[in-house]
C-alpha cells in the first residue's frame, strides 16, 4: 500500500507538472503553426517574384536583340552613306524630266 501511495503521489505531481505546461503547449504550438503559414506565404510570394523576374528578364533580352538588329541596321546605313558620298545623284527619266518641270 505505501508503494502505491509513493507510485500515486508520484503520478498526481507529473500530471500536475503536465497541466502547467500546457498553456506552454498551446502557445507553442500555435506559434509554430502561425510560423509555417508565415513560410507558406513566403514562399508563394516569392515564387510569384520569381515569376515576375523570369518574364521581365524575357522583356529585357528581347529588347537588347532589338537594339543590336537596330545598331546593325544604322552601321549598314553609314557605311553605305559613306560609300555613295561623293558620287552623283542620278535620276530615272521621269524623275529628271519632274525635276526640270519643277525647276522652270
Amino acid at each position: 500500500r505505501r508503494e502505491i501511495a509513493v507510485l500515486d503521489k508520484a503520478i498526481n505531481k507529473a500530471v500536475r507538472a503536465i497541466e502547467k505546461k500546457q498553456p506552454m503547449h498551446i502557445k507553442l504550438q500555435e506559434q509554430i503553426r502561425h510560423s509555417n503559414e508565415t513560410i507558406k506565404s513566403s514562399t508563394k510570394d516569392m515564387q510569384a517574384a520569381q515569376a515576375e523576374l523570369d518574364k521581365q528578364q524575357e522583356v529585357v533580352d528581347a529588347l537588347r536583340a532589338d537594339l543590336d538588329k537596330v545598331k546593325h541596321a544604322q552601321q549598314q546605313f553609314e557605311e553605305r552613306v559613306a560609300s555613295e558620298e561623293g558620287k552623283e545623284l542620278q535620276l530615272a527619266s521621269a524623275q529628271l524630266q519632274e525635276y526640270h518641270r519643277i525647276k522652270e
